[in-house]
Parts: C-alpha cells; sequence; structure tokens
C-alpha cells in the first residue's frame, strides 16, 4: 500500500470487502504496477545471499551443507 496510487488502494480495499470471483487476479494486477513482484525477488534474493554466507561459515563440511543448500535453492526459485 506504501506505493500504490489513491484508485490502487481504493481497488484493494473494495475487493477485500467484497470477495469477487476475479479478487487474485485485481490484486495480482496492482501488485504488479506497483512493481512489489521485482522488489520481493530483490528482497528475496537478498536474503538467499545472507543465508548461504552464513551456511558456509558454519564449521561442518561442504558436503554435509549440500542437502541444504539443494533445498534452498529449490524454495527460492519457485514462483
Amino acid at each position: 500500500l506504501e506505493v500504490a496510487n489513491d484508485e490502487q488502494k481504493a481497488i484493494l480495499n473494495e475487493v477485500m470487502l467484497q470477495n469477487p470471483s476475479d479478487k487474485v487476479e485485481q490484486v495480482l494486477a496492482i501488485f504488479k504496477a506497483c512493481q512489489v513482484d521485482s522488489w520481493a525477488n530483490e528482497l528475496k534474493e537478498k536474503y538467499y545471499q545472507d543465508a548461504m554466507f552464513h551456511l558456509d561459515e558454519i564449521a561442518v563440511l561442504s558436503t554435509r551443507k549440500e542437502q541444504l543448500k539443494l533445498l534452498a535453492q529449490f524454495l527460492i526459485q519457485r514462483e
């Protein structure tokens, strides 16, 4: 809501109150118009990189970390 304009905020409030059948599509359209998806992807990548850094800092054999890294990679790539 911080970056949405007044019209978008009104639509979001209306959609949340009325629960129309195309609620998801309307909200996603507003999110994309406000570039929430790109902001979330940037934040996701930052947290992933931070996590991988801290995982690498743990004093455990890297082969034992491999499955956790694969799981993290899988989770980060899903939509």
